[in-house]
């Protein structure tokens, strides 16, 4: 994931993009939203904002942008898939 146009602003949308381990944009601390919930927050490591889905949007398709990091529409459950399985 990487910040679109290494922007800082809140807002500014986040995008798939070939890795780059320069790109300090595409950098995101994990921290667990509080201890055994396996609910977590993703901080940028350039920006400082975290991720989040615009508008608190449920639809299909929504966009996934960076914010304050306030917790609301940024709790996010994250799961190890192994390579080669559900066809990646």
């Amino acid at each position: 994931m990487d910040v679109a146009d290494d922007s800082t602003m809140n807002g500014a949308r986040v995008v798939q993009m070939p890795c780059n381990d320069e790109d300090k944009f595409q950098l995101w601390e994990v921290s667990e939203i509080a201890t055994g919930t396996k609910l977590y927050r993703l901080k940028n490591g350039s920006s400082g904002l975290c991720l989040e889905v615009a508008a608190g949007s449920q639809a299909d398709g929504a966009t996934v942008v960076q914010g304050t990091c306030t917790n609301a529409n940024q709790v996010w459950s994250l799961y190890n898939i192994p390579l080669g399985a559900n066809g990646i």
